[in-house]
């Protein structure tokens, strides 16, 4: 305060004492954004369904599921020319095409980015403990221009060799080649930027075949821990929104041996009256499994998927008798089995060519009582084959260092 202010020192002190907290805070504020944690907004969709940039979100009309799609600024001119004002969304769970809506969305509420909280303080203390981990959601600069935010799951780490096939992750620490594989492997990665960079023209070449035997015989699945897999699961169909008009193109629960099945299909639930029919089963037809959500508001063929999971409540009538569930993945099936009286199995089934022995394991749980509902799951991601009870995983086949082979466990 100036000298001979008419305020009493008291009312200064407490102006000035407010005015030195407002800094202080500042300050605080910025070395913590800076150097502590900092909060992001998800800009785009390619982090979709995990989590999601700015978007829209439709009902559909044929079995009431809600589908989120993607929103775009067509003010501006990077996306005014990619997107029409108007588009259609495919429902992922019955296929029907909800159709006419606005990729700006001005005239409803949309929803805004995903926010995330990232901590940056691990990062300054260094060593291995603090290093991002395999399968964490990291942000970093992009290279070109050290500004614009990326945000991605992170898949490839420091002094390995990565390769995506069928969807699945393979990595092996560069450690483990021979010096010809990673003279290979290097003279390919340099070929590839001179084609990028138009300093040559053609096409990429394969790496030599001695480097793919030996990547073939040493590189493993990257597999997922529980935590990242929960969250990258998509519902490709829900039985508890059964469509209201029949298509046959749409996912459906399909009994092979018809009307002489024991099998009812209602909606919301499956029923089995016990017919002593051999081979009596039911089967999820016309479920297209493609890593593509209805969020990018795509026509573009995507590539299949091939990790995938089953879930459901039974509520067993009887105290003898069997569940059983079979996947198949590659030409593969495998066969999930809990007995009432506990015994577990997974099996696979024969008459496919194998660069090893089937799977074939075995457990015990406590038995199940009829009358009482249980949650069951059986899936076959990276290569890992796992059975749930009670959201327990039960029996699993053998998740050590094993060679992928490219075909499976």
């Amino acid at each position: 305060m100036r000298e001979g202010s008419s305020y009493p020192k008291h009312i200064q002190d407490g102006i000035r004492d407010t005015f030195e907290s407002i800094i202080v805070a500042l300050i605080l504020a910025f070395v913590f954004r800076a150097f502590v944690v900092e909060a992001f907004v998800i800009p785009t969709g390619s982090m979709a369904p995990t989590l999601y940039g700015a978007h829209g979100t439709v009902i559909c009309d044929n079995c009431g599921t809600q589908t989120a799609y993607g929103l775009r600024d067509l003010e501006d001119p990077r996306q005014i020319q990619l997107v029409r004002r108007t588009d259609r969304v495919t429902c992922p769970n019955c296929g029907y095409i909800s159709t006419d809506l606005r990729v700006s969305d001005d005239q409803m509420n949309p929803e805004r980015g995903d926010r995330i909280l990232v901590l940056k303080w691990p990062l300054d203390f260094g060593g291995k403990r603090f290093e991002p981990a395999r399968w964490d959601v990291t942000v970093f600069k992009d290279p070109s221009d050290g500004a614009t935010n990326f945000i991605k799951r992170l898949a490839g780490l420091p002094n390995e060799v990565l390769m995506i096939l069928q969807g699945d992750v393979y990595t092996v620490p560069l450690s483990e080649l021979s010096e010809r594989t990673l003279q290979s492997l290097d003279e390919l990665r340099h070929e590839k930027h001179l084609l990028l960079t138009g300093q040559r023209v053609g096409r990429l070449q394969a790496p030599p075949a001695a480097a793919m035997s030996e990547l073939d015989r040493k590189l493993t699945p990257a597999r997922k821990p529980p935590e990242a897999q929960s969250v990258l699961w998509f519902n490709v169909y829900n039985h508890d929104y059964t469509p209201r008009r029949e298509d046959p193109r749409q996912p459906r629960w399909h009994a092979p041996a018809g009307e002489a099945s024991g099998w009812e299909v209602i909606p919301r639930r499956l029923k089995y009256s016990d017919q002593a029919i051999p081979g009596d089963e039911i089967e999820l037809v016309n479920g297209d499994y493609r890593a593509t959500v209805a969020y990018n508001i795509t026509e573009r063929a995507a590539p299949t998927v091939h990790d995938h999971r089953v879930s459901f409540f039974v509520v067993p009538e009887s105290e003898s008798g069997s569940i059983a569930v079979r996947l198949a993945k590659l030409g593969r099936a495998f066969t999930a089995t809990v007995q009432m009286d506990g015994h577990l199995s997974i099996q696979e089934s024969a008459g496919v060519a194998q660069r090893r022995p089937p799977v074939n394991i075995e457990g015990k749980i406590a038995p199940l009582t009829a009358g009482h509902a249980f949650d069951f799951a059986f899936e076959n991601v990276d290569y890992r084959l796992a059975l749930y009870v009670n959201g327990a995983e039960v029996l699993a086949s053998d998740s050590d260092r094993e060679s992928s082979g490219f075909y499976g466990p």
